[in-house]
């Protein structure tokens, strides 16, 4: 199955949700800000495999974090769900931390809309993770 890495997160300033059809240069979006909250976001690039978008935030006129959507990606395999949730338990494991590679595979996560950080210590899944996870086990 082939997804859209980050587009599950963005917004129109209206609540509804960006598709991929709407993408294009100029639009602008809501998206959770690095920061916390969520900030407003414009699109200055698309291509057949990506969209980049900046921050457009009054508020930080000189951010330079930027959001990039990536078309028809790869899904998670069962085996990733599997990696995916050892690593969401070791964020919250009272005696554990993640390690690097469990940091990454929760990002990568995070862009697909399977899982959430919370901080630096803690993550866990979202709702479409654990819908897409459940119907990889059937």
């Amino acid at each position: 199955m082939m997804v859209h890495t980050n587009l599950m997160r963005m917004t129109h300033s209206d609540g509804r949700k960006v598709k991929k059809g709407e993408i294009e240069v100029g639009l602008e979006v809501i998206y959770p800000s690095p920061t916390g909250g969520r900030m407003k976001y414009s699109c200055y690039e698309v291509n057949d495999s990506k969209a980049k978008f900046s921050p457009i935030s009054p508020d930080w006129p000189k951010a330079i974090w930027g959001v990039t959507v990536e078309f028809n990606c790869d899904d998670f395999s069962i085996k990733e769900f599997i990696e995916l949730k050892e690593a969401i338990n070791a964020y919250n494991r009272w005696n554990d931390t993640p390690n690097d590679g469990q940091r990454s595979l929760v990002q990568k996560a995070e862009m697909y809309g399977y899982a959430q950080t919370l901080g630096f210590c803690t993550a866990g899944w979202t709702e479409r993770g654990i819908e897409r996870y459940r119907e990889l086990l059937k």
